[in-house]
């Protein structure tokens, strides 16, 4: 994944493994999580982030077990889903979460649990 960094946030569920083209932390641009299906890796979405770059933050994130992201704190799909919830309070800006195959189901997630508080319109 040539021009990514690798970073982690740690979370009361365990980490977030992703890749990023830049630090996320210092901008105000609207986030995008990118989570892969099931049996891949962040680096299969690698080609999204220079698309949507100019506008957005893009985090491709390794779902727990795949890629550099071992399956540690709580593997599943409402575990993962409380991972992403946890880190978009942290930045507290708009976000958007993107997924394919469980990725997408792990998507459905912090707005089926939170509501309200991560779905939006404007």
């Amino acid at each position: 994944m040539a021009g990514l960094t690798r970073g982690r946030f740690l979370t009361s569920r365990g980490a977030l493994h992703f890749s990023t083209l830049r630090d996320p932390s210092g901008s105000a641009r609207p986030l995008v999580f990118m989570l892969h299906g099931a049996l891949r890796q962040a680096e299969h979405l690698a080609d999204w982030a220079p698309v949507l770059k100019d506008d957005f933050d893009v985090m491709l994130c390794d779902l727990p077990g795949h890629g550099l992201d071992p399956a540690e704190g709580e593997p599943t799909v409402n575990g993962y889903a409380n991972r992403l919830y946890e880190v978009i309070k942290y930045f507290n800006r708009p976000s958007v979460i993107l997924g394919e195959s469980l990725g997408g189901l792990i998507a459905l997630g912090p707005a089926s649990v939170h509501g309200e508080a991560v779905v939006r319109s404007t």
